[in-house]
């Protein structure tokens, strides 16, 4: 057996290294079964989930984790879908809204099986608004463009819980500030 100092150490390093790297490749599966076994309870139902999604929508002989990859983009896609579309509703609804309000009192309102309760909700509320502006009288653009640039302002820092009290304030300043630029050119 070789007395080398060097070879001595640079074999016990070795061995060392390949101990601690065992060690730490242990631990990893250790950690992997006990994420696994506390899983274990659920993995009936899972199974059944996954059996139920492979004969709904044709994946055949797929690997479950495929499976869930294209059914999460699937998702995502449809979110976008979604999103989409719900702001071109918005802002469909927004300028029906605005020619309405800018046709002025006399304007027909939309048939109520048309609008959901929630859009009916903030029309009445702009609608009394603007009946509590009629009796106030005249407003000056200017004075009502300074509260309106206020109000959007304060729109980007707004939390959750103030944003339909905001949209509400701005919706009833636009108006003001129609009703105040019409007459204007009505009066000259």
């Amino acid at each position: 057996m070789p007395t080398n100092p060097r070879w001595v150490e640079h074999t016990e390093r070795a061995a060392w290294d390949t101990v601690q790297t065992l060690r730490q490749e242990i631990e990893r599966e250790r950690r992997h079964v006990e994420r696994l076994t506390r899983l274990q309870p659920a993995w009936p139902r899972v199974v059944e989930a996954l059996d139920r999604v492979r004969e709904r929508f044709s994946f055949g002989d797929e690997e479950p984790a495929v499976m869930i990859e294209r059914l999460a983009a699937r998702v995502q896609e449809l979110e976008k879908e979604r999103d989409e579309l719900s702001q071109t509703l918005v802002s469909e609804r927004g300028e029906r809204e605005r020619e309405r309000v800018l046709a002025g009192p006399e304007a027909p309102r939309p048939a109520s099986g048309k609008v959901r309760p929630a859009v009916r909700w903030f029309a009445d509320l702009l609608h009394e608004k603007s009946l509590t502006v009629r009796q106030k009288g005249r407003r000056d653009p200017a004075k009502v463009i300074a509260a309106l640039e206020l109000e959007v302002e304060g729109l980007a820092h707004a939390r959750q819980s103030e944003l339909l009290e905001l949209a509400v304030n701005v919706g009833h300043l636009a108006m003001l500030l129609a009703r105040a630029v019409r007459s204007r050119q009505r009066f000259g």
